[in-house]
């Protein structure tokens, strides 16, 4: 029952090719979640009011690929994690299994402006981090 319920969860959360571009942070901090396909979380419109320090965003792909794409000067602080398949982020060296993660700071970007915290996760397939 509980792979049943986990399916219904995987489905409810959408099947397709998905798109976001937030350009304001309060759209950027909304979840970002795709149940079975392909996801992009484009960043490189977003604004940030000058008082904001930190933007938490935090996109998941249960079954498929998450690719991320922040703006080139942008501070990036990241936790990205997949169960099952491969992980990407550019600067680094290219992570596949058993579960490949990466916490730290994206390398590149510009120290003084605001830091976009990112959790990304794919629990099976691909996740690729990268600069515009």
């Amino acid at each position: 029952a509980n792979l049943g319920a986990n399916l219904g969860n995987t489905l409810q959360a959408g099947v397709g090719e998905k798109r976001w571009t937030p350009t304001t942070v309060e759209q950027a901090m909304r979840p970002h979640e795709l149940g079975i396909g392909s996801a992009q979380l484009d960043l490189t419109d977003l604004t940030v009011p000058a008082a904001t320090t930190t933007v938490p965003v935090s996109a998941t792909v249960t079954l498929g690929e998450l690719v991320v794409i922040v703006p080139e000067d942008a501070s990036v602080i990241l936790d990205a994690s997949v169960n099952t398949g491969e992980l990407t982020i550019e600067g680094l060296p290219r992570k596949s299994d058993p579960s490949p993660s990466f916490t730290g700071e994206l390398p590149g970007g510009d120290a003084t402006g605001p830091v976009i915290d990112l959790t990304l996760h794919t629990n099976v397939g691909s996740l690729e981090v990268s600069r515009a």
